[in-house]
């Protein structure tokens, strides 16, 4: 799964670039580190044990709400660009990515760059961009230091300062236009099916348009986490190998950063007047099945979306077993709280054979959840789930059925979709089959609301006042 790439050229070491690159890998590792410990860095860390309890700040760092952003009936698309960097799975190598506007009906799609472009445009201070991980340890430890306060005229001080802060973040928005200086020149890797490489392993892999050449590797976690967040138009640029870097296992760190970036209405590119463009949705009308001996994914028409998927590794760990996971985005709780932080999994000694074969050359055990029998070499499960593994397996599912959309539109179906055992080539093979079956394009559906956020940072505010 090991990707080619065209820009590898860019990441040789000479004498005369030794330096220079030295200085960017430092500064990708600084910014993946920051990254990695979220809000804990060493400067903020000092100031607490200074002048708090730490267990007042982590108490805060868990209350604080991340601006989930509620779903439309229109097309959107990130308010302002942000780079996240790590290791690849796959490569072992530090990838680097920028996630940035687009315009309407241009839909998800990548583009390979350098290293030097992502990290010379974005710069070190991040002007315009979201909240620093600086600022947000700055807000956090004033409110938790608001929340010690005995005095009410501090607390409404601080908690004052802190809103005219994010007011004035929240207005900022980047334009699709500033990150389109070579168009004429660049490969766009349209996230849809007629790019999704055949004989997947363990990750989804895009190709070159009309190639086989793999372009990029690893999407589906971040596809998952801006299907289920409603940004159906963005620009995303790779640099390193071209494989998106595997951050926590699951699709939490992206949700984090685009929650943190924010999502506002997609522009078509021609229209002066800034009108909001709508989103559609399929909505298949006929049953569909695909199976590969044991394995099975069927669709059953219905009238709102619904995943459900089973998983059985009995026979290679009793750790993982059977488990069972079911989401109805109309019904249960949002995608970040219930599947994005879901990690990927596997057994010892499938780990071991992917090593030795080079399918994989990265990550650490935090990423992972690795099963050796009986047991797990690194528990516990994320947030005391059981069923992590069927979690994770909903998130790969929805990332790899983005890949269904057309440009601007949703890419999960409205339908009930039900996994037995599938992988990610069966997933590939499910969507071929329910895009040559008919179908309606509707309304999409609006699975979390303006006024089930509202109600959220109502409940929130209410705890500090």
């Amino acid at each position: 799964l090991k990707s080619s790439s065209s820009s590898s050229s860019s990441r040789a070491t000479t004498p005369s670039s030794k330096d220079d690159n030295k200085q960017r890998q430092e500064q990708r590792r600084r910014r993946r580190g920051e990254m990695t410990t979220t809000f804990a860095t060493k400067e903020s860390s000092s100031a607490v044990e200074e002048d708090l309890p730490s267990a007042f700040l982590n108490e805060a760092i868990r209350a604080e709400p991340k601006a989930y952003p509620p779903n439309r009936s229109y097309q959107q698309t990130v308010k302002k660009a942000f780079v996240v960097s790590g290791f690849g799975l796959h490569s072992g190598e530090d990838e680097i990515v920028r996630v940035c506007p687009a315009y309407a009906n241009e839909g998800r799609y990548f583009v390979r760059v350098s290293d030097d472009s992502i990290e010379k445009e974005t710069g070190e201070d991040e002007d315009g961009g979201a909240l620093s991980d600086a600022q947000v340890n700055k807000l956090l430890l004033e409110r938790a230091r608001a929340m010690l306060s005995n005095d009410p005229n501090d607390r409404k001080e601080i908690l004052r300062n802190q809103s005219i802060l994010k007011r004035e973040d929240k207005e900022k928005i980047d334009s699709p236009g500033d990150f389109l200086r070579n168009q004429g020149s660049e490969t766009r890797v349209q996230a849809n099916l007629a790019n999704l490489a055949k004989g997947l392993q363990i990750s989804s892999v895009l190709n070159a348009p009309g190639t086989d050449e793999a372009a990029v590797t690893k999407p589906e976690h971040l596809l998952s986490a801006l299907e289920a967040l409603g940004v159906d138009n963005c620009r995303i640029e790779i640099g390193g190998t071209g494989e998106l870097p595997i951050l926590d296992g699951g699709a939490g760190h992206w949700a984090h950063e685009i929650c943190k970036a924010g999502v506002t209405p997609a522009r078509d590119a021609n229209d002066k007047g800034g009108e909001k463009v709508p989103k559609k949705q399929y909505k298949p009308r006929e049953p569909v099945i695909v199976r590969d001996k044991d394995a099975f994914i069927m669709f059953t028409p219905q009238d709102q979306s619904k995943i459900s998927y089973g998983i059985d590794l009995t026979y290679k760990s009793t750790a993982i077993g059977k488990q069972w996971f079911s989401w109805t985005p109309l019904e249960d709780a949002k995608y970040d709280v219930v599947i994005a932080p879901a990690r990927t999994f596997g057994t010892i000694q499938d780990y071991m054979a992917f090593y030795r074969h080079d399918i994989i050359k990265g990550g650490t055990a935090s990423c992972s959840l690795i099963a050796n029998g009986t047991e797990f070499l690194n528990p516990p499960m994320r947030n005391g789930w059981e069923n992590e593994c069927a979690r994770h397996k909903v998130l790969d599912l929805i990332g790899d059925m983005s890949l269904f959309a057309e440009p601007g539109m949703a890419g999960v179906p409205i339908g009930h979709v039900l996994c037995h055992k599938a992988s990610h080539e069966l997933h590939a093979e499910f969507m071929r089959q329910l895009a040559a079956t008919e179908r309606d394009v509707v309304d999409t559906e609006v699975w979390v609301t303006e006024d089930q956020i509202l109600k959220e940072e109502e409940e929130f505010r209410a705890i500090w006042n």
